[in-house]
């Protein structure tokens, strides 16, 4: 008994660190010299970026970890 309650309370602890996707479009550029640009993706109140050496792409994905 004391073995199931164990795997069940560490089950429960793992689903909090799962992963996710979100996906944006339209992002902000920003040209930071030396060929190279900077997009910004913000959804809500979360904001990603990235910086490329080509331009961005219209929409992209990214992972996210809950609680962080």
């Amino acid at each position: 008994m004391k073995r199931v309650i164990l795997l069940s309370a560490l089950m429960m602890l793992s689903t909090g660190a799962m992963a996710e996707n979100v996906t944006i479009s339209d992002p902000d550029e920003i040209d930071i010299g030396d060929h190279k640009t900077e997009c910004i993706y913000t959804s809500g109140d979360k904001t990603y970026s990235y910086v490329t050496s080509g331009e961005c792409r219209y929409s992209k994905t990214f992972d996210v970890v809950e609680g962080e």
